[in-house]
């Protein structure tokens, strides 16, 4: 699972601790306002840099019960996982693809279409789709000079999904090796 938001850094970043912040959105009643409102309201009335607002509004929404640790404001959880390579990343690409073709079950979910695949100018992206509305999306890119990163995101995942598809795809980036 994720960790909860590190509010420690909030008293440099933005002049207020976190149990000051807590004040500020008591008093401004935050409890009935929306993540994209306490955002907006942090960033327009507060003064709070666009990204410490977010990191703000989540902290506070794990506090408060609203949002666990690496829940999305839509209520689904992402898997993340990232290996570094030998290489460029058109060759690892390569043999991704090689090793994904023809699969028509992933995680145990039934793909509902097959594979896509861009060459964007930042790295090769591999996504795919799932029955079950989740989706993943995968990049390579040069990370230093003979380096490639393979970064990959699960979205759309249960709570309960998350440690499943994790050991999945660390799997699969292991079987590039």
């Amino acid at each position: 699972m994720t960790k909860p938001i590190n509010t420690a850094k909030f008293k440099d970043a933005t002049g207020r601790d976190f149990s000051e912040w807590l004040a500020y959105l008591s008093k401004i009643k935050a409890e009935a306002l929306s993540h994209k409102e306490i955002a907006a309201h942090l960033t327009e009335r507060a003064g709070v840099d666009g990204w410490w607002a977010q990191s703000i509004t989540v902290a506070y929404e794990q506090h408060s019960g609203r949002r666990h640790p690496g829940q999305r404001k839509d209520g689904t959880f992402s898997a993340n996982v990232s290996r570094t390579l030998d290489g460029p990343p058109d060759r690892w690409f390569r043999a991704w693809c090689k090793l994904m073709a023809g699969e028509q079950f992933i995680v145990g979910q039934k793909l509902s279409a097959a594979p896509t695949t861009t060459d964007p100018k930042s790295g090769p992206n591999w996504r795919c789709k799932f029955a079950d509305g989740s989706r993943v999306v995968m990049g390579m890119t040069e990370s230093s000079p003979g380096k490639c990163r393979a970064a990959m995101e699960h979205l759309g995942l249960t709570k309960d999904a998350v440690s499943a598809a994790k050991s999945y795809w660390r799997s699969k980036l292991d079987d590039l090796k």
